[in-house]
């Protein structure tokens, strides 16, 4: 027998054109919160759709929200992060990865964090 998909895969129009790059770096690699938060830049092109940038633990977990929204022109923006969850917990040390979500690209950074 022949396999069948189990969904119907869903087409979406790419906008024509080139996005510009996108920046993206971290402040330091190791944190400890005694320290100072991790100052995060994020620039993106001017290109439409969602851009998240999220925290994940690394188990894979996602446990921070730092943005989340829809763009409809270039952005550029600082953010920081204080070591902790999405309900304000401080985090066990440990790597934690920054998620940073375009529609035309994925980038990481990743922080070990030194309690």
């Amino acid at each position: 027998p022949t396999p069948q998909p189990t969904s119907t895969p869903t087409l979406t129009a790419t906008p024509t054109g080139t996005p510009g790059p996108s920046e993206f770096f971290v402040s330091k690699n190791m944190f400890d919160p005694a320290q100072g938060p991790v100052s995060i830049h994020v620039a993106t092109a001017q290109y439409p759709g969602n851009m998240d940038l999220w925290v994940f633990n690394s188990a894979g977990e996602h446990i921070k929200t730092l943005d989340s929204r829809d763009l409809t022109q270039g952005f550029r923006s600082s953010y920081s992060w204080d070591g902790t969850n999405k309900y304000g917990d401080r985090c066990a040390s440990g790597v934690y990865i920054i998620y940073l979500g375009l529609p035309y690209e994925k980038k990481t950074a990743r922080i070990l964090l030194i309690r």
